[in-house]
């Protein structure tokens, strides 16, 4: 973060800011909430900015290959996003190469695990499918993609 607030200070008023500044503006770098109080004669002001960040849009990308071997190493197949991005509307499809749904999920924190019913999955290429709406502004991401899965 690199802002700069500006206080409207009139001539002979003077700013104080939560910071201990008293200029009319203040850069700030960090996230939080700022006070500035306008004093001229007996009268005084106070206004208030509070700083956030958020991710009005979110970079998603899933893995080309997965390695379900029980090692904790890359063992799922599932969405990688910055952890303080909103997600909704999730909805993932995998197919196999005959076009056959072999997993389906509509939370982002769930992921494939190699196996269809119950029983580990051919290794090979599969296909999937997602969409989701990222970010605080809703953006809706959709995406088919390919992935293989190794043993």
């Amino acid at each position: 973060i690199a802002l700069t607030l500006t206080a409207h200070v009139p001539n002979g008023a003077e700013a104080l800011w939560s910071t201990g500044a008293t200029d009319a503006s203040i850069s700030i770098t960090d996230t939080g909430t700022y006070t500035v109080t306008v004093t001229e004669d007996q009268c005084a002001t106070t206004d208030t900015a509070k700083v956030a960040t958020e991710y009005c849009d979110c970079i998603a990308t899933f893995p080309n290959a997965f390695t379900p071997n029980g090692d904790d190493n890359n063992d799922v197949f599932r969405l990688i996003v910055v952890p303080a991005c909103p997600i909704s509307d999730y909805q993932l499809w995998i197919y196999n190469r005959w076009g056959q749904v072999v997993f389906t999920a509509v939370n982002p924190e769930q992921g494939w695990d190699g196996t269809f019913n119950g029983v580990k999955a051919d290794i090979g290429t599969y296909m999937y499918q997602v969409s989701f709406e990222a970010g605080s502004k809703g953006k809706m991401h959709k995406q088919k993609g390919e992935v293989t899965l190794i043993r």
